[in-house]
Formats: structure tokens, sequence, C-alpha cells
């Protein structure tokens, strides 16, 4: 039997889980009516003293039947047989681990809500540099989104126009929600007609920053414009915005 033992099929076997030795045991037995163990150890090339284990193993995981008597005979279940129940174990097994997620999230998200704020925040918690434009964009976004009160726009001409394209569908669901968007910028013509679909308050006033506030979230941009790779600072900092926000007065 050793030399139908197909290499490729021992590695499709050790794919689904059966390491070299059950592999073999199984292949040995498969095209057989049944065999002592000592007759698979020989057939499958394996030590004596581990077919046994290993038969018991291919037994109770369904890819063996085992016939009583003297001396026990085994039988390879078919491969349809065997792999039906390799299923069927799998499935429990990841419904369990999804029962184990579920349970650790629940008690994680219990003992976050017990702790204070106070207890583990420090100042350096609410500054984080960002890369990556596609970073800085879902973050903006998100800011965006999450806003209850206001939001404050500040750039030049053509970076107004791409933000305010680019999150237009954001900025128009934060308008619906009742939320003040503020917008300034050097020159303020073509912006003010964009606009007015989300009723922004547009201001013209010469100046170099770069940043987007909701509520009290800070979005600094520190990369200068025209840079390949932007760089931001996310800071929630109700001081921050206070200050930043005095430019659209």
């Amino acid at each position: 039997m050793k030399e139908h033992m197909n290499q490729e099929l021992i590695n499709l076997l050790n794919r689904v889980g059966l390491n070299q030795y059950e592999s073999k045991i199984y292949l040995a037995l498969i095209n057989e009516n049944s065999a002592t163990a000592s007759e698979v150890s020989a057939k499958a090339g394996i030590p004596r003293p581990r077919a046994y284990d290993v038969l018991e193993k291919l037994s109770k995981e369904g890819f063996v039947s085992i016939q009583p008597g003297r001396p026990v005979r085994f039988l390879a279940n078919p491969v349809n047989e065997a792999f039906e129940a390799l299923k069927n174990k799998k499935k429990q097994e990841h419904k369990k681990n999804l029962e184990q997620i579920e349970k650790i999230k629940n008690t994680l998200n219990h003992k976050i809500k017990t702790i204070k704020k106070e207890d583990y925040v420090n100042a350096s918690d609410f500054v984080y540099v960002m890369k990556k434009r596609n970073n800085i964009s879902s973050k903006i976004e998100s800011l965006i989104n999450n806003a209850q009160d206001s939001i404050h726009i500040a750039g030049g001409e053509e970076e107004i126009k791409d933000k305010i394209t680019s999150y237009a569908e954001a900025l128009k669901k934060a308008s619906d929600r009742g939320v003040k968007i503020n917008i300034i910028t050097p020159k303020s013509k073509e912006i003010k007609e964009h606009a007015k679909k989300y009723s922004a308050k547009v201001k013209e006033k010469n100046h170099s920053h770069r940043f987007i506030i909701a509520d009290d979230n800070v979005m600094l941009f520190l990369t200068p414009k025209g840079e390949n790779q932007e760089v931001g600072a996310w800071l929630k900092s109700p001081f921050v915005a206070k200050n930043l926000k005095t430019l659209f007065e």
C-alpha cells in the first residue's frame, strides 16, 4: 500500500487538519475492507505502537469505524461521510469561538463602563498624529458625521472646494440635523454657491490656516499644501477649538 500513498493526497489531508500519521493510516485503509492495527501500521509504514492511538483518534474524528472482535479491526469511512463529520465538527468549533468572542466583548464593555475616565486618561491621549490622505479623510468624515453643534472649516480656496465636494454627503446630513457649518477662505464667491446646499456661513478673510473643527474635535493639517504625503494632527480640545473659532468672528 505504501507505493499508492501519493504525497499529494497526504498533503490534501494535512490541509484539513490530519497530521502525517493520520493521513497515511486513513489512506492505507481507504481501499481495504478492514484491517487490524498491525496490518494498518505495516501498510502505512508507521510504528506499530503509534497505530492504536492514531486509529482511536481517527475514530473520534469520524474518519474510521471500529469492528469489535479479536483482534479488533478498523475500517475507513467513505470520504464524503468523513468530511461531513469534519465539517460538522468545524461548525461546532466555530460557533463556540464566536460565542466566546461575544462573551469577551460583553465583559470588556462592562469593565470599561465601570472605569472612570480620569483614572486612565492623560493629556497625551487627546493628541493623535495621522499619516496618509485616506486615513485623514476617514477621520474627517467621522468627525463630520458625529458633529452635534458646529463644524468650522478653514483653508485656501481650492482646498475648501475640495473639502466641501469630498464630504458633500456628510456635510448635507450634518446641516439637515441642525449642525451649523462655518467656512473661512481668502476667496469666497464660488465657494458661497457651493455652500448654499449646506446652509453654510462663508467668511472671506486672508489667512494661512488649514483645519476642520467638529464641536471640540480639531483636525489640523500639518503638511504644507502640495506635499504628496499629507500629515494631520487630531486633537480633542475645547481650548484649542475655542481659540481657532475666533478666526470666524
